[in-house]
């Protein structure tokens, strides 16, 4: 018999590597009535005609995705002198240009070649692809397109700061290998392994008081349940040889009830983090001895903050009494209430910043990692204040270098500090002037990761020495002029206390001339 199962690959290649319909040559393999049955409901092609029409489409959604054939697994069975039905599996592998996976199609097929003019020819061809999420009557490019693009995304964000990453099918428990760095990993040793045996290998370097829990964390039959409705969940494990390490799992793939049925894994060493915590903690433990002073400090602050409340709430008082006896007069009515709205203003704005600050202090706030678009997320900023900026006949702009479009950070609290940056720039800055946003970033020392650099700049009223000082201090912040200096100081905080003194928020202002506010984060 003829070597179908040869002729069958070659037609595979073909197949997946085409850049155009033009150079395919399917002629030399299909015959011109073919039949032919993809994994949609519209998929049903009558000539080959029909089908190329729909593989033009098919192409130009591939993009920069070079696909493999792999695993072919065929039987035959001859029907008659002129007919030959073949069938089987292979896998379809999409590789991103750094060989990075992007996808894995388990594709199921039945061809029936028929003997025409001399050579064997496709009559009649049926693939399905079950393991994908493909929505009746959508077309399979744009299934596999949407795919591409997710895993794209996880992978960009994953890559900047994750050692080892790779893909886990929780049905058949295969788990893939898509990135590791000369970093010392898990012991993976193979590019594709059986989930169980490779788990006990993991398992055998975690430290004794984090095996239940990892165990626990990497537990296949729960995983799906416990990501419903979740965009990531993360833990932290600590090795015998005294590292420690973050593990993330992301969501990849679902089925037609939006179970999860493939995720990634991320792991990152976060062994620098974790010592300045636990130091950090031994400090706290320290601290502890030191109570009466932070009692005597808590209640200064609360007197003199009560102070500063007491200030605008006595002229609110004052100008309603004396509105009320000029009810009749417009023009001082009307000044007596410009007076009271401008005091309630400061009050509000007095209350926010005092209860951000207690919310904060009571780790009421938490770190809401998720992948975010860094351009999204400084554009909105910039939105929202061009209003205010426009108000003042200002010049708002916002430059961007970016390498890594999406990268895990959070998003919410990022932006509400640059909100107040520049909400304040605007307040700060005379009519006419100028304020200028950049967003950089720049490789740093720690393999995979980058730091991004957020300068705000204006052309206001600067500062002095002083007042720059008092931005961070929460001792006496009644003496500063900005309230915004108690937002700055926790924020200041909650950076260093995650990634070191390195990082954080810097302030530089010539007074009468400029301020220039650069927040650093590594991602």
């Amino acid at each position: 018999m003829d070597d179908f199962k040869k002729l069958t690959e070659q037609l595979m290649k073909i197949y997946s590597n085409a850049e155009s319909v033009n150079d395919l040559g399917l002629d030399n393999y299909f015959d011109e009535n073919i039949s032919l049955i993809g994994t949609g409901k519209h998929e049903l092609f009558t000539n080959l005609h029909e089908f190329l029409e729909s593989f033009e489409f098919d192409v130009k959604r591939r993009g920069k995705i070079r696909i493999e054939v792999q695993n072919l697994h065929q039987e035959e069975e001859r029907l008659d002198d002129d007919h030959v039905l073949a069938h089987g599996t292979v896998d379809f592998i999409g590789l991103f240009k750094d060989d990075s996976i992007c996808f894995k199609m388990e594709t199921r097929f039945t061809i029936i070649y028929k003997w025409t003019n001399g050579k064997w020819l496709v009559q009649h061809l049926h693939q399905s692809t079950p393991d994908l999420e493909q929505m009746d009557g959508e077309e399979f490019p744009v299934t596999l397109g949407k795919q591409v693009e997710k895993t794209r995304q996880a992978l960009h964000a994953l890559g900047t700061a994750y050692y080892h990453i790779s893909r886990l099918n929780l049905k058949t428990k295969k788990i893939e290998l898509v990135k590791r760095s000369r970093k010392g990993d898990l012991n993976i040793k193979d590019n594709t392994a059986d989930w169980d045996p490779q788990f006990k290998i993991i398992e055998s370097i975690i430290a004794e008081p984090f095996v239940q829990k990892y165990i626990d964390f990497f537990d296949i039959q729960t995983m799906a349940a416990r990501l419903h409705n979740k965009e990531s969940m993360s833990s932290e494990f600590k090795k015998k040889n005294g590292s420690w390490f973050l593990s993330m799992v992301v969501p990849q793939s679902y089925d037609k009830n939006g179970n999860v049925t493939s995720v990634l894994f991320a792991n990152r060493d976060v062994t620098d983090e974790k010592l300045r915590e636990l130091k950090q903690e031994e400090e706290l433990r320290e601290a502890k001895l030191k109570a009466e002073c932070a009692n005597k400090a808590k209640s200064s602050f609360l007197y003199n903050m009560s102070h500063d409340i007491r200030t605008p709430m006595n002229a609110i008082i004052g100008y309603a009494e004396l509105a009320s006896r000029h009810l009749q007069e417009t023009d001082k009515l009307g000044r007596y209430l410009e007076k009271i709205q401008i005091c309630g203003k400061e009050l509000l704005s007095m209350l926010g910043n005092v209860l951000d600050f207690a919310r904060i202090e009571n780790n009421k706030v938490e770190m809401e990692y998720i992948v975010s678009n860094v351009h999204e997320c400084l554009e909105n900023c910039v939105i929202m204040s061009q209003q205010q900026a426009e108000s003042k006949n200002q010049t708002l702009s916002l430059t961007e270098q970016i390498m890594y479009p999406y990268v895990y950070m959070d998003a919410p609290h990022l932006s509400e500090v640059c909100l107040n940056i520049i909400s304040n720039a605007i307040k700060y800055t005379n009519t006419g002037g100028t304020i200028s946003c950049n967003v950089l970033q720049e490789s740093c020392e720690k393999e995979d990761w980058c730091n991004m650099i957020i300068t705000i700049t204006d052309n206001g009223i600067g500062m002095s020495s002083e007042q720059i000082a008092h931005l961070f201090q929460t001792e006496t912040p009644s003496e500063s002029h900005t309230h915004s200096s108690i937002a700055l100081n926790n924020v200041q905080q909650r950076i260093q206390y995650h990634y070191g003194s390195a990082y954080g928020i810097t302030v530089q202002s010539t007074l009468g001339k400029n301020t220039i506010v650069v927040i650093q984060i590594p991602y």
